[in-house]
C-alpha cells in the first residue's frame, strides 16, 4: 500500500515537470516574469506532496489494526535445554566435551604459603579436613574433559585421604606422604602417582618456597595415564540426584551462612548462599576465597562430616576414622538437613542417609565435604537475608 502511494506521488512530480517543460517552449519568444513563473512551480509542487504525506499518514494510521494475541502471564515460557549425552557421574553435570576417560584426585594443601592454590574451583568434589592440626589439606578430585593449565601445590599423602580416594578407585596425586599413608597406597591403591618417583609428570614453580611450588597440570596427568597403560572402569557407587521438578518443588530456604570451625581463625570455613546463583560462596580469614586464576569457589552442595579424629605424633600428624558410621548435616538451596553418612568398606564410596534410612538426593553441582573432628565444636547456620548475600 504504502509503495503504491509512493509511486502516484512521483507520477505527479513528473507529471507537473512536464508540464512546466512545455509551457516554457511555448512562451520562450514571450515576455515572463520568470520569478512568477518560480513562485507557481514550487506552490504546485509544495501542493503536490504535501496532498501524497497527508493520504500517505490517513493510510498508515487510520488503516485497519490487526489485533494481537494476548499472553497468559502465568504460562512460563517453554525454553529447550541442548541435549547433553554424557553426564559427569560425580556431580551430574554435563561433560564440557565427551564422556571423560577417567577421573583423577590430587592432593592440595591449604597453608598459607601455599595460596591462592590453583585449579580448585575447577575441582568436582573437594574432601576437607586437618592434616597438621590445625593446617587443612583438600583432597580434590576432577574429570579428565576439563583441560586445567595448572593444579597445586600438591602435597603429602595421609591415609584418610588416600581411604576417602580409593571409594573412587582413581589415580591419586601427591608428594610422599605419611609412613601410615605410603605403607596403605601401596598395599591397596593400583593408581598412585607420587611425585618422588614420576616427577616428570610434575614441575616445581621458581617463584614459590619449597615444599609448596610442586604443581601439575591435566595434560600431564593424561600422559601419566597413557604411559602407564592405566584403565579405570568408573564402576564407583553414585550418588543420587533429584530431578529439575524435584529441585524445584523444594524452593529455597531461609539464606544461611554456614560456619565450619577447625579451631583455628586462620582455618576456619565460613560459607554464603548466593540465592541468586542458588551456590554456596567460601569465605577464609573473612574474605571471599579465590584460586590462583581469580575464581571464587562455588559449590551447590556442601557436606558437613563429624568423625573422630585424633593427634598421634609431635608434627600434629592425626588418626581419623573413615570407615563406619557418623553424624553429617547437608547445605544446599538454603537449607539444612541432618544426616548419617556411613562408608562400609575401604573399596566402597561414603553414603549419605536420611533419619528413614533413605539415601539423599542431591541438586547437580560441586561438592564440598568439611570432615571435621567430632569433640570440635559443631558448625553454626545464621539466617541473613532472603536476597542474594553478594
Amino acid at each position: 500500500m504504502i509503495l503504491k502511494i509512493a509511486r502516484c506521488c512521483a507520477k505527479r512530480i513528473i507529471e507537473r515537470r512536464e508540464i512546466d517543460k512545455n509551457f516554457m517552449l511555448k512562451n520562450k519568444n514571450k515576455k515572463f516574469n520568470n520569478k512568477n513563473n518560480t513562485k507557481i512551480g514550487v506552490i504546485f509542487l509544495s501542493a503536490v506532496i504535501l496532498s501524497c504525506g497527508c493520504f500517505l499518514f490517513f493510510s498508515i494510521f487510520l488503516s485497519e489494526k490487526k489485533p494481537v494475541e494476548s499472553v497468559d502471564p502465568n504460562q512460563e515460557a517453554k525454553i529447550e535445554k541442548p541435549f547433553c549425552e554424557n553426564f559427569n557421574l560425580i556431580n551430574n553435570l554435563c561433560l564440557e566435551n565427551s564422556e571423560p576417560s577417567f577421573y583423577y584426585g590430587v592432593m592440595i594443601e591449604n597453608h598459607g604459603e601455599a595460596r591462592p592454590q590453583a585449579g580448585l574451583s575447577q575441582a568436582d568434589f573437594v574432601f576437607e579436613t586437618i592434616a597438621e592440626a590445625p593446617i587443612t589439606r583438600f583432597l580434590a578430585i576432577f574429570s579428565s574433559d576439563k583441560k586445567i593449565e595448572k593444579i597445586g601445590p600438591i602435597r603429602s599423602a595421609r591415609p584418610y585421604f588416600v581411604e576417602w580416594a580409593r571409594g573412587f578407585n582413581i589415580p591419586y596425586l601427591h608428594v610422599g606422604g605419611s609412613n601410615e599413608a605410603i605403607d596403605l597406597l601401596s598395599k591397596t591403591t593400583v593408581f598412585d602417582l607420587n611425585e618422588f618417583y614420576n616427577g616428570r609428570y610434575f614441575w616445581r614453580d621458581k617463584n614459590r618456597f619449597a615444599p609448596h611450588n610442586v604443581y601439575t597440570s591435566s595434560e600431564l596427568v593424561a600422559k601419566a595415564v597413557v604411559a602407564k597403560n592405566w584403565t579405570f572402569k568408573n564402576d564407583f557407587a553414585t550418588w543420587k540426584f533429584l530431578s529439575e521438578d524435584e529441585e524445584k518443588s523444594l524452593g529455597l530456604g531461609d539464606t544461611s551462612v554456614v560456619e565450619v570451625d577447625f579451631s583455628s581463625a586462620n582455618y576456619n570455613v565460613v560459607w554464603s548462599f548466593d540465592s541468586g546463583k542458588k551456590e554456596y560462596v567460601r569465605q577464609q580469614n573473612g574474605r571471599v576465597f579465590f584460586d590462583a586464576e581469580g575464581s571464587e569457589i562455588r559449590v551447590k552442595n556442601l557436606v558437613i562430616i563429624y568423625t573422630s579424629s585424633r593427634v598421634i605424633d609431635d608434627e600434629g600428624r592425626r588418626k581419623t576414622k573413615t570407615i563406619g558410621s557418623g553424624d553429617a548435616e547437608i547445605h544446599y538451596l538454603g537449607q539444612k538437613f541432618s544426616a548419617v553418612w556411613q562408608k562400609d568398606a575401604l573399596s566402597s564410596r561414603m553414603k549419605l542417609y536420611d533419619s528413614s534410612g533413605q539415601e539423599f538426593k542431591f541438586p547437580a553441582g560441586k561438592f564440598w565435604l568439611e570432615i571435621v573432628p567430632d569433640h570440635y565444636t559443631p558448625a553454626t547456620t545464621r539466617t541473613i537475608s532472603t536476597e542474594s548475600n553478594l
